[in-house]
């Protein structure tokens, strides 16, 4: 069972969850759903004896690579209710770390995510390899934020419900801040 949350950063809040429910794996894969870091997760004791614990091996994800592995064999439910408030502290996470855990992750899952069908899994590696060229970005390696931004490209050009552009808002700033 999951529970809804509030992500707060600088003392305002950031987002507020949806309450997805269903088939949650998509939608995990791709990025938009975040159970807060697994903080608003709660799972019996014999699913870590049946399935094993969060992998270590990972710097990041743990939590998004258990609950894969996790809905494999379990379906999850809801309270939707914002019973957890999560402070995010800004730090610097290298953006290299961050590319090693999406080859990582899309490596271990690509059985997952080519079962999605080949436009939702190039979705998805889309939507991963554009996370890993703005994190480059924003920390002043824009040559590496451009072979990523075209990795992304390659794959998929994902669009935004903001704008009725082919670009979503996440291209736009990548791109901005590759020409500053």
């Amino acid at each position: 069972v999951y529970a809804g949350h509030d992500i707060y950063a600088g003392g305002k809040i950031e987002s507020i969850t949806e309450y997805p429910q269903g088939d949650l794996t998509y939608g995990i894969l791709n990025l938009n759903y975040q159970m807060a870091a697994g903080s608003t997760v709660l799972y019996r004791r014999r699913v870590f004896d049946e399935i094993g614990y969060f992998d270590a091996a990972f710097e990041r994800h743990q939590d998004v690579e258990f609950l894969i592995r996790y809905l494999r064999k379990y379906k999850i439910a809801v309270i939707p209710e914002q019973l957890v408030r999560v402070h995010r502290i800004k730090g610097k996470i290298s953006a290299k770390k961050i590319a090693k855990t999406k080859e990582q992750f899309l490596e271990k899952f690509q059985e997952d995510i080519d079962k999605l069908g080949k436009k939702r899994a190039s979705e998805i590696r889309a939507r991963h390899w554009l996370d890993v060229a703005r994190v480059y970005v924003d920390q002043g390696d824009k040559k590496a934020g451009w072979q990523y931004l075209k990795r992304s490209l390659g794959f998929r050009i994902l669009h935004s419900a903001r704008y009725p552009l082919p670009l979503s808002e996440k291209y736009l700033i990548i791109l901005l801040g590759l020409i500053k």
